[in-house]
């Protein structure tokens, strides 16, 4: 079974994240583009990221090719963090 991460850089409030920021500053590239790779090397994670301007698709694309580490993933695993920013009433999990 396959999980989609639909607009899963919530719009942007994921850049107060220290362990994001560490991470994107080691390979050269933007938090968001790490939660990308991130989403992308999970096992039945398919992320789609939205957005109109050009070059955040660009760097969502580009963002398949970044190689993060055993170290990279587990100081993203270890981010202790839930927020739901698309929570439509109709959703699975708000379902009785």
């Amino acid at each position: 079974m396959l999980h989609v991460a639909y607009s899963p850089l919530m719009a942007g409030r994921f850049t107060d994240v220290p362990e994001l920021g560490a991470v994107a500053e080691k390979h050269g590239v933007s938090a968001a583009e790490v939660c990308v790779a991130w989403l992308a090397d999970r096992e039945n994670v398919v992320p789609i990221p939205k957005s109109l301007d050009a070059s955040h698709q660009r760097a969502n694309r580009d963002a398949l090719d970044l190689e993060l580490d055993d170290e990279d993933r587990e100081r993203i695993d270890g981010i202790d963090r839930t927020e739901r920013v698309i929570d439509p009433d109709d959703a699975p999990w708000n379902q009785p």
